[in-house]
């Protein structure tokens, strides 16, 4: 299988040269002061974390059990400062390389793979990629038994502006029943439906498509939260697609097929806001 670039090439962002500006009270020069830009501080997880090393959980273990090397100090606590430009940083004896270009892949999960690494005897997304440059992760996951649209990326700061519930991202279903719902449990979809005693959920915007068909546009999401969603409304499903995140569609993407993001569709992401205010990221989670 090969990948599909319908994306523009892979390269990375460039960052900020600087900025223009006068201090306060001097009047303006023909030749302004250039401010170099602040160096970021993360924790020492994030950082590891950020370059697709691994999953924060098992970087936490590495750095717990003195498997890192900060300026040439072990440092046993994931929540250290550091600064990733200028610190050395070694794990496991090597030194932290250069940050690379990080992937930003949409692939078309077909129905029976899972999205996380291994299950006893099962098929992983993992298992159908192609040979890839750097390690990858799943942004969220995708259930066995629903099929479509899952992203990937080494972009660990991305990643959470995609999945976390602050920022709303909407994900797009279309769901194939076995018999017609009533009008009336779609206007309950619409206000928000009991996904438990205790959990209820975001109003979503719903579409009937056909007498067997609809399309859901959600939020959130939650463990199973559509397919929990048409249950309490009476429905049955038959099958299950994602079609979209945000703005990146399936579109005309073969199941097992894998594409680049544009970067457009990368960018949209990181004006993702909450109340109309653009939220920073926490460099201690």
């Amino acid at each position: 299988m090969v990948a599909r670039n319908n994306g523009s090439p892979l390269r990375a962002s460039p960052g900020q040269i600087g900025v223009l500006s006068s201090p306060r009270g001097a009047s303006l020069s023909t030749t302004p002061e250039i401010v170099p830009p602040q160096e970021d501080i993360l924790s020492l997880v994030r950082t590891l974390w950020s370059r697709g090393l691994g999953s924060r959980s098992h970087l936490r273990r590495l750095i717990e059990s003195g498997r890192v090397r900060v300026n040439g100090t072990i440092v046993r606590r994931p929540g250290f400062s550091v600064r990733p430009d200028s610190d050395v940083i070694e794990l496991t004896g090597r030194r932290l390389p250069a940050a690379a270009p990080h992937l930003y892949l949409a692939l078309h999960k077909p129905r029976g793979v899972i999205s996380n690494r291994r299950g006893p005897g099962e098929v992983t997304v993992f298992d159908i990629l192609p040979p890839l440059p750097r390690w990858v992760f799943p942004v969220g996951r995708l259930d066995k038994d629903t099929s479509g649209l899952i992203l990937l990326t080494s972009d660990g700061l991305w990643a959470e502006r995609v999945a976390h519930p602050d920022f709303a991202v909407i994900r797009e279903y279309i769901a194939e029943l076995e018999e017609p719902v009533h009008m009336g449990a779609l206007q309950n979809l619409r206000k928000g439906i009991p996904l438990s005693p205790d959990i209820i959920s975001r109003p979503a915007e719903v579409d009937l498509l056909g007498e067997l068909r609809l399309r859901l546009r959600i939020r959130e999401g939650k463990r199973h939260q559509v397919r929990k969603m048409v249950r309490a409304a009476g429905g049955k499903l038959t099958s299950l697609c994602r079609t979209a995140i945000g703005s990146v569609h399936l579109g005309g993407l073969n199941k097992r097929e894998l594409r680049d993001l544009t970067h457009e569709e990368r960018n949209t992401f990181l004006s993702a806001t909450r109340n109309g205010v653009i939220l920073p990221i926490n460099p201690n989670r």
